[in-house]
Formats: C-alpha cells, structure tokens, sequence
C-alpha cells in the first residue's frame, strides 16, 4: 500500500466532507429516529458504494 497516496484521499474526502450536506442528513436522521447505530451503518454502507462507483470510473476514465 502507498501511505502517501491513502494519506492524502483521506485528508482530501475527510475535508471535503465536513459539514457538507451529507453530514446533515446524518445529523437528522439520527435525531429523528433515534437510532444512531443504524443511521451510522445506512450511511457507511452508502458510502462505501459511491466509492466504490467513483474508484472504478476513475480507473476507466484515467486509462484515456
């Protein structure tokens, strides 16, 4: 693994998402349902998919 490059994507997604809209709906989803574990998982789990998605079109499109 290269530490620089996981270094810098995590300072790089950890700022983009702070306090972004992503943040917020986790914040009212957990006030809502007063489930905090579930919406923490709902949302990891999403995540995890949009990455998922923007790795692979980033390995596509970067062998252009």
């Amino acid at each position: 693994m290269d530490w620089k490059v996981y270094a810098a994507t995590f300072v790089a997604v950890f700022l983009a998402e702070l306090a972004d809209k992503t943040q917020l709906v986790g914040i009212t989803m957990a006030s809502k349902s007063a489930k905090p574990f579930t919406v923490w998982m709902g949302s990891v789990s999403a995540y995890i998919i949009v990455t998922a998605i923007s790795v692979f079109l980033g390995t596509v499109l970067g062998k252009y």
